[in-house]
């Protein structure tokens, strides 16, 4: 893959994943109410594997969105279920 592809797809997935973690602001989700909080949730999901699947990214490009999604999904659970 062309380093451009890959700066296409890192992008991309941050961007996703950004839409998401922009929603949270001093301990508050600005998302969905909590019936469907689990929606954004499986989406963040989604995409994170769709990333894995997507041959243009590296793993360095991989564990990035991982770690940006993971954390997403874990301040979001901390706001909804803890």
């Amino acid at each position: 893959m062309s380093t451009e592809e890959n700066i296409r797809s890192l992008d991309f997935y941050c961007e996703e994943i950004g839409e998401f973690a922009n929603l949270l602001e001093d301990g508050v989700y600005n998302g969905w109410k909590e019936g469907d909080v689990q929606f954004d949730l499986l989406q963040i999901e989604k995409t994170l594997q769709n990333a894995k699947k997507d041959k243009a990214l590296s793993e360095s490009d991989l564990t990035i969105i991982r770690e940006f999604g993971e954390d997403t999904i874990h301040k979001i659970n901390k706001i909804f279920f803890d």
